[in-house]
C-alpha cells in the first residue's frame, strides 16, 4: 500500500506538470526576502538520474527513484517531496499550473496564498487549519524538457522554521 501511495504521489505531480498550458503571461512578482536570496541551501544532496537537490539535512530519505526523492522527519511531522519532468511547467504558465493544483476536491480545506514567482521558480503555500498542517510548494523550470515539481509538508507551529529553507532548496535543484 504504501508503494502504491508513494507512485500514486509520483503520478500526480506528474500530470500536474504536464497540465501547464501556454494561455497564461508570466508573473512579474517577486518572491524571495533578501535573506532567503543570500541563503544556501545546506543539508543532504539527493543525486538522481535527471536532477540533484540539496534538502535540509533533518529530514532523511524515505524513497528515491531515478527521477523523485521523499524524506521525512516523523518526530517533526516534516516531508518532503520533489519528482522531475520532461514536460516542465514553463514560467509563463505558472499561474495555470498553480490554479490546476488548487482545484481538486483534496485540497478543498486548505487556503491557498497566491503564489510567488522568482524567475524560473515559483513556490505557493496552503494551510488546513483543521488538520493544523501546511504544504509550501516549489515549481522550478530548467529548461524545455527539465523541470521539478514538489512540496514541504509541516505543522503550522513549523512553518516559521520551514518556509525559510524552501527557496533555497528550489533553487539547489540542477538539471544533469
Amino acid at each position: 500500500m504504501k508503494k502504491y501511495f508513494q507512485f500514486a504521489i509520483v503520478a500526480v505531480a506528474a500530470l500536474l506538470m504536464v497540465s501547464c498550458d501556454n494561455k497564461d503571461k508570466k508573473s512579474s512578482d517577486s518572491s524571495s526576502s533578501e535573506a532567503q536570496e543570500e541563503e544556501v541551501a545546506k543539508g543532504t544532496t539527493f543525486e538522481g538520474e535527471k536532477f540533484s537537490i540539496v534538502y535540509p539535512e533533518f529530514l532523511k530519505e524515505s524513497y528515491k527513484s531515478d527521477i523523485a526523492v521523499n524524506a521525512t522527519n516523523d518526530e517533526e511531522g516534516v516531508k518532503m517531496d520533489a519528482t522531475f519532468s520532461e514536460f516542465p511547467c514553463t514560467p509563463e504558465d505558472f499561474t495555470q499550473y498553480y490554479n490546476n493544483y488548487k482545484a481538486p476536491e483534496m485540497f478543498s480545506d486548505y487556503k491557498f496564498e497566491e503564489p510567488q514567482i522568482q524567475d524560473n521558480i515559483m513556490i505557493f503555500k496552503a494551510v488546513n487549519e483543521k488538520a493544523g498542517l501546511a504544504m509550501t510548494n516549489f515549481v522550478v523550470y530548467l529548461d524545455e524538457k527539465a523541470g521539478v515539481a514538489g512540496k514541504m509538508e509541516y505543522p503550522i507551529d513549523k512553518a516559521s522554521e520551514i518556509e525559510p529553507l524552501v527557496m533555497p532548496m528550489a533553487k539547489s535543484i540542477k538539471k544533469k
